[in-house]
C-alpha cells in the first residue's frame, strides 16, 4: 500500500504516500507535496507516484492530483487523485480513526535513504493523542520508535492489535545535542479523513485478519506417509549444518530479550533477522539456543532444526528434503515427491505437534532479491510456499530466518516478527575489541568502534590486525589500513584482510584456502591430509605448528570440538580470489573435501564399506 513520492521533473523522491482506496486515492502529508513544488491547498497540483512492484505486482509510474485538503486546518495531510484510474483493491491500505490505539504497536514502511537502501521499515509504539495550539481538526498522535528519520513523511501508522492504518507520519523530533526525546515523532490522526472522499471507508473498531492457506497435500501420495499422528515428533538438536560459536560474543542483550519474549509468547510462526552481512544474526540465534540448551526449563525447544544455506548454489530442495525426514522421524521419503511446491505442502503438514520445536533457516541471502522494489523476496516459489505455510499453520512451534534483507514476502502476516541486528553499541564493541585482545585507552577504543560502524565482524577482524601488527596495544589509530570512514565497509576490511595475507606462507595460504572452499569446520587432520597432496615431505608436521598460531591470532578459528574454521573475512577474500581465478588446484580440494565428508557420512551412519 505504500508508494513513493515524486518531484514531476526530477523524479526525486520527496516522502512516502499511502494507497487508501481502489479508486486510485492516496494519502500524504502536505508539506511533501509542497516539496514537490506543488501548492498543497489548490486542487490540480500534479506530482509523480511510483507504485512499487511487489510479488504480484508490476510496478507503475503514475501522476497524480490533489484531490482534497482538510479546508481551514494545519492538518499535515492531503489526499491525492491517481491519473489512470484505479488499483488492485489488495493493495489498498485500510483506515480508522487512532482513538483505540494507545500503547498499541505499530508498524511502518517508508522511503528514508540508507545506502543502496531504497525504502526501510520502523517499529514502536503509539503513545495517545497529545494537545496543541496550532489548529487541528484531530489532535496529533505521538509516537515512540527508533526508527522513523526524514523521508518517512506520510508513511503509515499500522495498528499490529488492530489491523489498520490509524494515522500517517508528519514529524521526526530533532533533539539535536540532547539524547532526549530522541525516539519522539508524531502522526497526523486517520480521523482527519472523516470529512473526505474516503470518510465513508473509515472503519472504527478492528479488521480481522484474514486466513492464510494452509498446505495441502494430494492424497494420492497415501494417508500413512502424511499424518501427523504416524510420524514420529523429532526429539533431538540437528545442528549439524549450524556453525559453532566462535571468537567471542558481547552485548545484544535487547535482541536477546525480544528473541526470548516473542519464543515466550507463541504469537509468531516466523522470526526474520535481518541485517548485513557480520553483524552477528548466527551467533545471535546461536547463543540464544544454547542458553535454552543450557536449562531445564518449561521453555526449552522439544528439538532444533537447522539449515545453514550456501549463498553459491541453490538448495532449496535439499533443504525440504531434510526437513520432511527430519520431521517425520524418517518415516517418509522424500524421494517420492519429484516437485519443491509438494514437498513444501508436505513438510509444513508434517510440522504441527503438541510439542515446540526451532526451525532455523540460516544465511537466506542468495535466496533473496537483492535490489529493486521486490528487494528482500524470497527468489523460491517453494520456500517461499513453505514459510507461508509455517505462518498459517496451527502449532507452536518457531521458524527463524537470517538474511541481509528484510523479509517482505512476510511483513503483512500477523505470525510473522521481524527483528533488525544493526551495530554495537559504542560499549558493546568496545568490551569485544577487548576480550579479542586489544589494549589501550578507553577514548582510542572508542573511535575504534565509531570508525568502524560498530560492525561485529569488522571489530574482530580489527582486533586481529592491531595483535599481529601492534602486540595488541590500539595507540595508532590513524596507522589503521583505509581508516578513512567514507570509504566502504567491505574495501577497508578487504584491505585489512589483504594486509594479513601478506605475511602468510604459501602453505599457510595454501592451508587457508581449503577452509574457505569447505563449507564446515575441518579437523586439523583432515586440513592437513589434503594439504600433504600438494605439500613436500615434513610441511604437514609444519603446518600443524603453523596452524596452531593462526588460531593463537584468530585468523583461524577452533571449534568447542577443536575443528578449524577461516575467520570470515578471510573466507570472503579467499573466495573471491577463488572466484577470479580458479585454477585447477582448488577443484582438487573440492574433490578432496567431497571425499572427506562422503566418508564421515557415511561413518556416522555405520557403512563401514
Amino acid at each position: 500500500m505504500t508508494v513513493q513520492i515524486r518531484e514531476p521533473d526530477t523524479f526525486e523522491v520527496h516522502g512516502t504516500g499511502v494507497l487508501v482506496s481502489p479508486a486510485g486515492l492516496l494519502v500524504t502529508c502536505a508539506h511533501v507535496v509542497r516539496d514537490c513544488g506543488v501548492d498543497p491547498r489548490a486542487a490540480g497540483g500534479v506530482v509523480s507516484v511510483h507504485i512499487p512492484a511487489t510479488p504480484g505486482h508490476q510496478a507503475e509510474d503514475r501522476e497524480a492530483q490533489v484531490s482534497w485538503y482538510p479546508v481551514e486546518s494545519e492538518d499535515d495531510l492531503v489526499l491525492l487523485e491517481l491519473v489512470g484510474g484505479p488499483v488492485p483493491p489488495e493493495r489498498v491500505g485500510k483506515c480508522g480513526p487512532a482513538d483505540a490505539s494507545d500503547e498499541h504497536r505499530f508498524r511502518s514502511f517508508g522511503f528514508r535513504r540508507r545506502d543502496e537502501y531504497l525504502g526501510l521499515h520502523a517499529k514502536g509504539s503509539i503513545e495517545g493523542h497529545v494537545p496543541s495550539p496550532r489548529h487541528f481538526l484531530v489532535e496529533p498522535v505521538q509516537l515512540e520508535s527508533q526508527d522513523l528519520d526524514s523521508g518517512m513523511s506520510g508513511a503509515a501508522v499500522f495498528d499490529v492489535e488492530r489491523n489498520l492504518v490509524v494515522g500517517f507520519v508528519f514529524q521526526v523530533w530533532e533533539p539535536g545535542a540532547s539524547f532526549k526525546d530522541r525516539d519522539l515523532a508524531f502522526a497526523v490522526d486517520a480521523a482527519v479523513l472523516a470529512p473526505s472522499p474516503i470518510g465513508e471507508l473509515l472503519i472504527t473498531t478492528a479488521l480481522d485478519h484474514e486466513p492464510l492457506a494452509g498446505p495441502e497435500v494430494d492424497q494420492a501420495i497415501g494417508a500413512a506417509i502424511f499424518t501427523p499422528t504416524k510420524s514420529a515428533a523429532p526429539t533431538d538438536w540437528g545442528v549439524e549444518t549450524a556453525p559453532d560459536n566462535l571468537g567471542v560474543f558481547v552485548g545484544r542483550d535487547e535482541e536477546l530479550r525480544i528473541m526470548e519474549q516473542t519464543w515466550q509468547a507463541g504469537r509468531a510462526r516466523i522470526l526474520g533477522l535481518s541485517g548485513l552481512n557480520g553483524q552477528g544474526k548466527t551467533s545471535l540465534v546461536r547463543t540464544w539456543l544454547e542458553e535454552h540448551r543450557q536449562l531445564d526449563s518449561p521453555h526449552r525447544p522439544e528439538s532444533v532444526f537447522w539449515w545453514t544455506f550456501d549463498p553459491n548454489s541453490n538448495e532449496v530442495d535439499d533443504f525440504l528434503a531434510a526437513m520432511i525426514k527430519y520431521v517425520s522421524g524418517g518415516a517418509v521419503n522424500p524421494a517420492a515427491l519429484p516437485l519443491g511446491t509438494a514437498k513444501a505442502n508436505l513438510a509444513a503438514a508434517l510440522l504441527p505437534t503438541s510439542r515446540r520445536h526451532i526451525l532455523v533457516l540460516d544465511g537466506l541471502d542468495g535466496i533473496q532479491v537483492d535490489r529493486g522494489d521486490l528487494s528482500g523476496s524470497l527468489t523460491s516459489p517453494a520456500l517461499r510456499d513453505f514459510l507461508g505455510y509455517v505462518a498459517a499453520g496451527q502449532h507452536q512451534s518457531l521458524c527463524i530466518l537470517t538474511g541481509l534483507r528484510e523479509f517482505r514476502d512476510f511483513e503483512h502476516i500477523a505470525t510473522f516478527a521481524g527483528l533488525t541486528v544493526g551495530r554495537l553499541s559504542t560499549a558493546e564493541g568496545r568490551a569485544l575489541l577487548l576480550a579479542n585482545g586489544v589494549s589501550g585507552d578507553d577514548h582510542v577504543l572508542e573511535e575504534i568502534v565509531e570508525d568502524w560502524e560498530g560492525h561485529a565482524l569488522a571489530l574482530t577482524a580489527v582486533a586481529a590486525y592491531i595483535r599481529g601488527e601492534w602486540s595488541g596495544r590500539a595507540q595508532r589509530l590513524a596507522d589503521l589500513p583505509n581508516k578513512n570512514p567514507d570509504l566502504p565497509l567491505e574495501t577497508r576490511l578487504r584491505a585489512i584482510g589483504n594486509i594479513i595475507e601478506q605475511r602468510r606462507s604459501p602453505l599457510e595460504r595454501t592451508a587457508l584456502t581449503v577452509l574457505a572452499l569447505a563449507r564446515l569446520p575441518l579437523p586439523l587432520e583432515a586440513l592437513t591430509a589434503i594439504v600433504r597432496t600438494v605439500g613436500k615431505n615434513g610441511d604437514a608436521d609444519d603446518l600443524q605448528t603453523q596452524l596452531i598460531a593462526l588460531v593463537d591470532s584468530e585468523a583461524v578459528r577452533a571449534t568447542a570440538s577443536g575443528h578449524l574454521l577461516l575467520h570470515p573475512v578471510l573466507r570472503s577474500l579467499y573466495r573471491a580470489q577463488i572466484r577470479i581465478g580458479g585454477t585447477q588446484l582448488s577443484g582438487k580440494f573440492h574433490r578432496l573435501l567431497a571425499e572427506y565428508y562422503y566418508e564421515t557420512a557415511a561413518l556416522l551412519n555405520g557403512d563401514q564399506t
